[in-house]
């Protein structure tokens, strides 16, 4: 299978469960206006609408006018007034489909592009989102109605497209109806994966590359197929595996390039300094040969012993460490000169992160603290490994973005290349550390070298 960098998504019936959303609503709405209904008459009515409702695809405006013939409202209620009423309370019902939100953290997590693409009302849909908490888990987001086109025509693929910045080739749609979603991705030159529920197949629809009959049996397909490769647990491989993420990060920057990017900012000579997220290193090392005074922190203790053993070993004895958090430094105001964190805040700042700008925030804040006037910051951050040119993760870019434009940061771009002993190792150490997906790649090359490229953000104070 080619490989996909975007996944597509219906709403209706395939992330949000809509036939028990629309049911919790329906059930508000004979309460309302029915309320001396006795249990049995009321589900009975319940039944009586959903059937009405049409998996969704009855106009509504269409619905409530026969509603209003059938059934004994209050006197002078109008079908605009029971129009109303779901405009205003339906969206409050929304219930997402069991496993939907592990499916979205699980496509964030491997790096794929998402997009939403719905028929329907702006105003209904987004509501369903917002009810959800999901107004950040995509890249892009197009409702028939705003987008004056509607699936299964092409335009509003071509525009989802467009938008992720995706061929059509390189991407995935997942939807429950055969005509709007399977038959309109494979319009639009899009593989589709039909969700079983409601909507009956219909034979004159291209059949879909896969059929799932829940959204657990869609993600563990997508993991079979390496779509969602399982991401390396970096928490753990912090906390319990420091001495192999030595070994992988010994054999990053073979050409010497990130000392000579700090020295282009900053001359490290005499000053005081903070290494934050200091891991077993990396920056560290590089430093305290020059500084006066080095202070190492890091959440993991694991990583800081093995950055202790490294220090003491060259023979260094001006430096201490400190288990801490970016959002609150355990140092005094003004005490450094120059605050480094390589490869680190970009957790706290991901998208992947609910409140990714607090923590920035936060974060920035403890830097403009403890540095001193007249030093200067740097922050070290991935822009792709395993790309001869920067392809920086899509959850970090609104990070990057906010570093230049919100906090004054410039932007220098560089290779930190890996070189290892030999093609197993490189393969063994990139599985480790950034997952099945770049270690394939590496072993099929066969090459001790395996590119990456760095962003060193920075500033003066």
């Amino acid at each position: 299978m080619q490989p996909v960098k975007a996944i597509l998504f219906d709403l209706d019936n395939t992330l949000l469960d809509r036939d028990a959303t629309f049911r919790a609503f329906t059930a508000s709405f004979v309460a309302h206006y029915f309320p001396e209904l006795d249990e049995e008459s009321s589900r009975s009515l319940i039944e009586r609408i959903v059937a009405l409702d049409e998996d969704g695809y009855r106009s509504k405006p269409g619905m409530f006018r026969q509603l209003l013939e059938e059934l004994s409202f209050p006197p002078d209620t109008t079908a605009e007034q029971l129009y109303a009423f779901y405009e205003t309370h339906y969206v409050g019902n929304a219930t997402a489909l069991e496993g939907a939100e592990a499916l979205l953290q699980a496509c964030r997590a491997a790096g794929l592009r998402i997009g939403l693409v719905t028929n329907g009302r702006t105003a209904i849909q987004l509501g369903k989102l917002q009810r959800l908490g999901w107004e950040s888990r995509f890249d892009t987001v197009l409702v028939s109605e705003a987008a004056e086109c509607k699936k299964p025509e092409r335009a509003i693929f071509d525009r989802a497209l467009h938008e992720l910045n995706a061929e059509p080739g390189e991407a995935l749609f997942v939807g429950d109806h055969p005509a709007n979603d399977i038959g309109g991705a494979h319009g639009a030159g899009i593989r589709a994966v039909w969700l079983r529920r409601n909507q009956p197949w219909q034979a004159d629809v291209p059949q879909p590359l896969h059929a799932a009959n829940s959204v657990e049996e869609l993600r563990q397909w997508l993991t079979e197929q390496g779509i969602l490769a399982e991401a390396p647990d970096h928490d753990r491989v912090y906390a319990e595996q420091a001495d192999k993420y030595e070994r992988l990060i010994a054999r990053e920057d073979y050409e010497g390039r990130i000392p000579e990017a700090i020295a282009a900012v900053v001359d490290l000579a005499g000053k005081d300094m903070a290494d934050l997220g200091a891991g077993t290193g990396r920056l560290s090392v590089i430093a305290a040969p020059s500084v006066r005074s080095l202070v190492a922190l890091d959440q993991s203790a694991a990583m800081l012993a093995v950055l202790a053993e490294r220090l003491r070993a060259a023979g260094f004895g001006h430096w201490r460490t400190e288990v801490a958090d970016h959002r609150s430094l355990p140092l005094a105001d003004a005490s450094v000169d120059v605050a480094m964190a390589g490869w680190t805040q970009c957790y706290l700042a991901s998208m992947n992160q609910p409140d990714w700008r607090g923590n920035l925030e936060l974060m920035q804040s403890e830097l403009m603290r403890i540095v001193r006037p007249g030093g200067a910051i740097l922050i070290f951050e991935t822009l792709g490994t395993g790309n001869e040119t920067p392809q920086p993760p899509d959850v970090l870019q609104p990070y990057y973005e906010a570093l230049e434009s919100d906090y004054g940061y410039s932007r220098t771009e560089l290779r930190t290349d890996y070189r290892f002993r030999t093609p197993e190792e490189a393969a063994e150490l990139t599985s480790f550390f950034f997952g099945p997906s770049l270690a394939a790649r590496v072993r099929e090359s066969g090459s001790i070298i395996v590119p990456e490229c760095t962003g060193l953000w920075w500033k003066r104070v």
